[in-house]
């Protein structure tokens, strides 16, 4: 147990200075200084800086998709309103995970690529796992009638780590709710404009009147 918690007070220390220096600019001695813990203390845990960064980054990312998961389900059979719900939750579980670990996001998502092959390949890992989780809503979402989901988990995962980014350093000046709302409206009409032209056209122009009915519905509570 107390080996643990040595470990965690140099992950802790370093998420804090990681997210208020950047990655680059902070070096094992300010980690031990700020831990509290001797540089030889450091070694006999980690081999480098970048092996405690990977560390940090490998808990967040699992704790991420773990949460996601649990808030998924299928979509396929599921009512407009229940569809856009779901999709609502996942995207504001995603802002609220980042803001919540704020520093660990920053980190990442400024200066995670470029330090080593293997940090590069943990955030492609899961980068591509989430993509192919949002890949498995948009199908469900649209009954599979879609043809280049991956494009659109893609743009979808984009516009909530640059979302996620704005609301940390505006120190959450746009209220959340608001964000929430705006993105999944604009994913709604997104997810519309990705229907594979089917001969009934009048059914899908049909369905993508419901969601803009839906979008426009402010008495609901879908979140």
């Amino acid at each position: 147990m107390r080996k643990e918690q040595t470990r965690e007070r140099f992950k802790e220390a370093a998420r804090k200075l990681c997210s208020q220096k950047g990655f680059y600019r902070v070096q094992v001695s300010d980690i031990t200084k700020e831990a509290g813990l001797s540089t030889g203390s450091f070694y006999l845990y980690f081999s480098d800086k970048d092996s405690i960064l990977y560390e940090i980054l490998d808990d967040y990312f699992e704790s991420y998709i773990r949460n996601f998961k649990k808030i998924q389900v299928d979509l396929t059979h599921l009512s407009l309103a229940k569809k856009l719900g779901i999709l609502r939750r996942l995207f504001r579980f995603s802002l609220e995970y980042n803001l919540a670990n704020s520093g660990v996001f920053l980190t990442w998502y400024r200066h995670g690529f470029g330090v080593s092959e293997t940090i590069d390949k943990r955030i492609q890992e899961f980068l591509a796992e989430l993509e192919t989780l949002l890949v498995k809503d948009i199908r469900g979402f649209l009954e599979n009638r879609v043809d280049d989901p991956h494009t659109l988990a893609k743009s979808i995962i984009g516009m909530n780590l640059y979302l996620s980014h704005q609301l940390i350093i505006e120190e959450s000046k746009t209220p959340l709710a608001k964000v929430v709302k705006n993105a999944t409206q604009l994913i709604g009409a997104g997810l519309m404009s990705y229907y594979v032209p089917t001969r009934n056209m009048n059914a899908v122009e049909k369905f993508a009147e419901k969601v803009k009915s839906s979008n426009r519905d402010r008495t609901q509570d879908l979140v």
